[in-house]
């Protein structure tokens, strides 16, 4: 209903979800090229030397590892298509909060502007290094058995809480 007063607002959402298409599509052709032959190759050698080659753990295996590959790979471009689209989400939150009379209707001339936008950088990149590091940390615990269950279902909750939250962007 609210975007629905704001016309603009809908670019504002459309440019961020074109940015993560883009990166998404590159990512995906990327992970086709070079991580599947990687996964491929290092499993058969793994494989090979413990033994296990025609078992029915290297098919486990390396589905597996195509699951986790592409888990990592999803959460890497949506870090990097974050910081790339702070300055819509910035916006879109400035246009947000003054439609529903939050804030007043700020300044607009170019210095504010590029100080706004600074400061969204900063913001969208302290919050994406937290984001990486619980990821890293996610990432370690994942080679826990039982453990990477769960850590996989908080990597793909701290993206969907991302992509809900912009309130962080008012700071």
């Amino acid at each position: 209903a609210l975007l629905a007063k704001m016309p603009k607002a809908l670019w504002l959402c459309f440019w961020p979800f074109m940015i993560y298409a883009i990166l998404f599509g590159f990512g995906i052709l990327g992970f086709a090229k070079f991580v599947i032959p990687l996964i491929v190759t290092q499993s058969t050698a793994l494989l090979i030397q413990w033994g296990f080659y025609h078992s029915f753990l290297s098919w486990l295996l390396e589905i597996f590892a195509w699951i986790w590959a592409l888990l990592m790979l999803t959460f890497i471009i949506f870090l990097i298509a974050r910081v790339i689209s702070a300055p819509f989400y910035s916006m879109l939150a400035e246009k947000t909060l003054t439609e529903t009379g939050t804030i007043k209707t700020p300044e607009h001339s170019l210095g504010s502007w590029i100080q706004l936008n600074l400061r969204m950088l900063g913001t969208s990149i302290l919050e994406s290094l937290a984001f990486a590091f619980f990821g890293i940390f996610l990432f370690v615990c994942s080679f826990i058995p039982i453990v990477n269950f769960v850590a996989a279902f908080c990597i793909l909750l701290i993206v969907v809480y991302d992509s809900a939250n912009y309130g962080y962007e008012v700071l």
